[in-house]
């Protein structure tokens, strides 16, 4: 695949040359190079096409535009891009401004062919590292990598693993199925990071976020002036996606009309901007998810479904591989000691949020503790604290009654410590509402009222 570079300057003896340059240089990529005079004319290139690299002047003669709103405009539409500032100015003020603007490098003029080679060099590499490690970025705030993202020694899971290495690097449509918090999005993003086309875009859009009137925009981008409010050309994410993976998560959430225009979209490989006529062919692996079935809804098109659908996965609930609990428990807790009791009440619990409830039920444990404290049942939240000994014997029930409520006591009191007795901060940590948290810290004597 081509590496495309944008040559903006006003100057032309200047764009020729650098032209030159680049296309007689040593360098080992395959190039494209498109030289521009003006921003107004780059902006609209940049609407319409993609570019991995952008050598970018500050100053311009009779033009509405500095550079610097060039690259926040570039900035804007392509995130990956790298841009590197050409400028003869060596002040650091122009230097600072174009980092804070969006740009990666700056080159003063006057440099040699060879300084300008090694600055391409090194910005087509990180831009090739920028897409791979995508993932990386990902998975980084949970500290572990790629291969064992995908946590779990049940069945489900290690048969999850096969069906996506042989998956990965194929082209077919895959449609995943799973509940609200099981993982869906991180099964596609192995299908892709896993594949041939792990150095491009991974695109991810969750329909259900999408408001209904933007949607068809937000998919397949929009001219400027197709409808009110569109002041500029926007890209739409299958272009965004091109050569890559777009995700369409919760796709079931998609309504029939858009429904028809995405079919026409993955059957021709071609789409249209809202207000355009002119067709934009796109390349794209495309990855589905839903939170429900889809084969036999009455509101997904059977059609679309066959296309989306070349194959089908399926991700558990957690509540039906229980031997994987205690596994992302140890990797969620960054592996801190956990009580013998809490590990029962987990393997107990039916998690209908899934791994993600799991995950978020474990940071609140952890906010709540000292980083030496080994994680008990003081500091879990409500909703698992009053889950245990459901079936005890009748005869200690007042026993259980009491030492409940020392240990709900022990539990807001040490919350209630921890955030310095600032109730706002304490009740959006618990997911109480502020009112009924204040009366109960009072009524168990923990804050005074003035």
């Amino acid at each position: 695949m081509k590496n495309r570079i944008l040559l903006l300057d006003d100057d032309v003896d200047t764009l020729e040359l650098n032209s030159k340059i680049l296309k007689r240089s040593s360098l080992s990529y395959d190039l494209e190079i498109i030289t521009c005079e003006s921003i107004a004319n780059a902006k609209k290139l940049i609407s319409k096409e993609k570019f991995d690299l952008g050598l970018i002047d500050l100053n311009y003669k009779g033009e509405k535009d500095t550079g610097f709103d060039f690259i926040r405009f570039w900035r804007s539409q392509e995130e990956a891009a790298q841009i590197i500032v050409v400028s003869s100015s060596k002040d650091f003020l122009d230097i600072k401004n174009s980092i804070k603007a969006g740009a990666n490098d700056f080159l003063s003029k006057g440099y040699g062919p060879f300084e300008l080679e090694h600055r391409v060099r090194v910005s087509i590499e990180r831009k090739k590292a920028l897409n791979r490690d995508v993932v990386s970025k990902y998975l980084l705030k949970e500290d572990f990598d790629l291969k064992w993202k995908l946590l779990g020694r049940s069945n489900a899971i290690l048969d999850l693993h096969k069906k996506i290495e042989k998956l990965a690097s194929r082209t077919v449509s895959v449609l995943i199925e799973g509940e609200t918090g099981v993982g869906k999005e991180l099964v596609a993003r192995n299908l892709h990071y896993r594949g041939n086309r792990a150095s491009e875009p991974f695109v991810a859009v969750n329909c259900s976020a999408i408001p209904s009137q933007l949607a068809e925009s937000m998919l397949f981008g929009h001219e400027k002036g197709a409808f009110t409010g569109a002041s500029e050309k926007s890209i739409g994410v299958f272009e965004r996606a091109n050569g890559g993976t777009l995700f369409l998560d919760e796709i079931n959430s998609l309504s029939l009309d858009l429904q028809a225009k995405l079919l026409r979209v993955i059957q021709d490989g071609i789409v249209y901007r809202v207000g355009s006529s002119k067709s934009i062919s796109v390349d794209i692996r495309l990855i589905s998810a839903s939170n429900e079935k889809l084969e036999d809804s009455k509101k997904f098109r059977t059609d679309l479904f066959y296309r989306i659908a070349a194959v089908t996965l399926s991700v558990a609930p957690l509540r039906k591989r229980k031997e994987d609990i205690l596994d992302l428990v140890q990797v969620f807790s960054k592996k801190r000691k956990i009580s013998k009791e809490i590990k029962a009440i987990f393997l107990k619990h039916t998690w209908p949020g899934n791994v993600r409830e799991l995950k978020n039920v474990i940071d609140g444990m952890l906010a709540l503790s000292d980083d030496s404290e080994v994680l008990g049942v003081t500091h879990l939240p409500n909703h698992l604290f009053y889950q245990r000994d459901e079936k005890c014997d009748v005869k200690s029930r007042a026993e259980i009654r009491q030492d409940t409520q020392r240990q709900e006591l022990e539990f807001f009191s040490r919350a209630y410590r921890l955030s310095n007795g600032n109730l706002s901060q304490l009740s959006r940590t618990l997911a109480m509402d502020r009112s009924h948290l204040h009366q109960k810290l009072v009524k168990m004597g923990i804050h005074r009222t003035r």
